[in-house]
């Protein structure tokens, strides 16, 4: 009833997979609100002309498909963000760069992120900071997602997970592993060594 009122409301009528996706998870807080947030159905809104229907825990950046692709089978998604904290305006990934996906590979991406935070680690954390040239990106991690253009990626196998954050030649890291030997092992993997602090 919800799906159909927002449709109404909006004048659209939601991917077919969507529409699923919520029919079968929109409850589901350990999977849809661990780290980002899933926009509830009532909540669905247009930005720039297009459909948001997640968004990042501190709504940096949001996720929405094209009024132009919501017909479409599987859309592509496209991720937005702020320009500036003073403005309104977002910038878009366009839906033929590298890292867009398509709804069906952005929602088990998330899934599997949002389970891993949720029921996975424990919550050692480590942080690090260091030169973009001297990070290794392992072929044997999942890439899960990208943020902001692809300046930022989260990268996780089971029991743990790296986000990095590219600033010009700089990467912020952030890692969440089950032990020490999790953190231990991100470490060497990507290059990287954990700030002490």
């Amino acid at each position: 009833m919800a799906k159909a009122a927002a449709e109404t409301k909006l004048g659209i009528k939601l991917p077919s997979l969507l529409r699923e996706f919520y029919l079968h998870t929109a409850k589901r807080e350990d999977i849809n609100y661990a780290v980002e947030v899933l926009v509830s159905v009532d909540r669905l809104y247009f930005k720039d002309d297009y459909l948001v229907f997640y968004e990042e825990n501190q709504c940096v950046c949001f996720w929405g498909i094209s009024r132009d692709n919501l017909g479409d089978k599987d859309p592509t998604v496209a991720q937005g963000w702020f320009t500036s904290e003073d403005t309104d305006d977002a910038d878009w990934t366009d839906s033929s760069e590298d890292h867009a996906l398509p709804l069906s590979e952005f929602l088990l991406s998330m899934l599997i992120m949002q389970m891993q935070v949720e029921q996975g680690p424990t919550g050692i954390h480590r942080y690090s900071r260091c030169n973009r040239n001297s990070v290794m990106y392992p072929t044997d991690w999942n890439h899960c997602v990208s943020y902001l253009g692809g300046k930022s990626d989260v990268y996780w196998k089971p029991g743990s997970m790296i986000l990095l954050s590219t600033t010009g030649k700089t990467v912020g890291i952030a890692g969440l592993g089950r032990t020490e030997a999790d953190l231990m092992e991100i470490a060497e993997t990507f290059g990287i060594e954990w700030r002490s602090d």
